[in-house]
């Protein structure tokens, strides 16, 4: 009976520590310390849906890390390719570091086959050189298969975030790094070499009024441009935040304009989806807000998606 108790503990001991969006396993006395049956244990951090191996079906793509025991931790990439509506080949898993966090996708080498940027937050008790990011290119003469994933050349402190796009005016997609660099507060720019693709220049800081804990890319203004749009940490106090978004607009050969703040706020919040009628990225206009089960979500008026609930 106390065995069964205390791992009834340990279960929401961790279950609370995924709420969290992180897992800290503690050894703990009773029940004759075994905690094998803990392991395997999974806690997944990211999910993508776009088609990798370019077949027009839509592909799955998941990041986790898998713990095999209280010591042995890797981060795992995981796909899933479309072979048949609703039909889907067997996984394919890569180790990638060890907590990986977020992804994106894009062309990076210009073979017209999308590769994929992880962004890896390290273990728990992490120092700045566990933390990393990573590039998976896809192999060539094999459709949504990945070369051995390469560690890029910088050391993020909590990259939670990452975006591809052009933000340097060259036409070649670069890497946008949402954390809080060592070169000072703001984000990290990753700026891609145009004549060997697949290379960058050293990091650069993205001047910002806070630390930037997401990050979005679009035309904001409708002049053609990529912008950058930043969920920004301020301060907490009293474990209460202050945050506030920051939009840095790309003005002609790559120039990036000081950020514009705007939506200062304190306390916890939860993110917008915003469209409307202009067929442009703008900020939401109007709405209601619900909480359904503990859940967030918001009926949008107007736009493409007038009407429809929205989950956050």
């Amino acid at each position: 009976m106390m065995q069964g108790v205390l791992r009834f503990a340990r279960y929401l001991a961790i279950i609370g520590c995924c709420a969290l969006g992180f897992v800290t396993i503690v050894a703990t006395g009773g029940g004759g310390g075994d905690d094998s049956w803990l392991f395997p244990l999974w806690v997944p951090t990211d999910v993508l849906v776009a088609d990798v191996d370019g077949d027009g079906l839509a592909d799955v793509v998941t990041l986790a890390q898998l713990s095999s025991s209280m010591s042995a931790r890797e981060g795992r990439l995981v796909v899933r390719l479309q072979t048949s509506p609703g039909g889907f080949a067997p996984a394919h898993s890569y180790v990638v570091g060890i907590y990986p966090w977020r992804m994106a996708l894009g062309d990076i080498d210009r073979d017209g086959a999308a590769d994929l940027v992880v962004t890896d937050v390290g273990t728990p008790t992490t120092t700045a050189t566990d933390q990393s990011v990573w590039l998976l290119l896809q192999e060539a003469g094999n459709p949504g298969g990945f070369l051995a994933p390469r560690r890029l050349s910088v050391d993020p402190t909590n990259p939670y975030d990452v975006v591809i796009g052009d933000v340097s005016g060259d036409l070649v997609p670069d890497i946008v790094i949402a954390d809080s660099p060592n070169l000072g507060r703001g984000a990290t720019l990753l700026v891609q070499d145009a004549a060997p693709r697949g290379t960058f220049f050293a990091p650069a800081l993205i001047p910002l009024p806070g630390d930037a804990t997401n990050v979005a890319i679009g035309d904001m203004n409708g002049d053609g441009l990529k912008d950058l749009v930043f969920r920004l940490f301020l301060s907490r106090t009293d474990y209460v935040p202050s945050t506030e978004l920051g939009v840095v607009y790309q003005q002609p050969a790559g120039v990036l304009a000081p950020a514009v703040t705007l939506s200062p706020q304190t306390g916890y919040s939860d993110p917008l989806i915003d469209c409307t009628r202009n067929k442009q990225y703008s900020w939401m206009k109007g709405g209601v807000s619900w909480r359904t089960k503990g859940i967030a979500s918001r009926r949008l008026k107007g736009g493409p998606l007038g009407g429809k609930r929205i989950w956050l």
